[in-house]
């Protein structure tokens, strides 16, 4: 409802283009018309930053696997809401 609220309020000020930000989500595809890809580039600039860059490209691909595989991504949702859950 928020989202609608939202969209309403911006087209009604004569905006035609709305960032939802980055991840893909069923309820962005469903306001959506357009996706835009995303590319993160890490480049160590430095021989110290080798080890840096190597480890961030591996967190990122660990990241990118996790959320196209929908049961990684589904058992992810569910330990945040356990988390939520044990937290409160």
């Amino acid at each position: 409802m928020l989202l609608y609220l939202v969209v309403r309020e911006c087209a009604g000020e004569g905006m035609t283009h709305i960032d939802l930000g980055a991840g893909e989500e069923r309820y962005k595809r469903s306001w959506c018309d357009e996706t835009l890809e995303r590319f993160d580039v890490i480049i160590a600039t430095s021989l110290p930053g080798l080890p840096f860059a190597a480890g961030a490209r591996a967190v990122y691909a660990i990241k990118r696997i996790v959320r196209e595989s929908p049961f990684l991504w589904n058992a992810v949702g569910k330990a945040r809401s356990l988390r939520r859950k044990l937290s409160a």
